[in-house]
């Protein structure tokens, strides 16, 4: 069994993962975290620049 999870160190992704493991930890799942990362720079700004007139 293959199981793919988003994940980004928030209480819900522990408690998803906890859920995940408690469920289905019997039966030896392969598990991939898939790993979320919030861009705190908007790239729209820069990219604005050269269209600014």
């Amino acid at each position: 069994m293959n199981i793919m999870l988003a994940y980004d160190n928030s209480r819900n992704a522990r408690k998803a993962l906890d859920a995940t493991l408690e469920m289905f930890g019997p039966l030896n799942p392969l598990i991939m975290l898939i790993g979320v990362v919030e861009d705190t720079r908007d790239t729209s700004d820069s990219a604005a620049d050269p269209y600014e007139r």
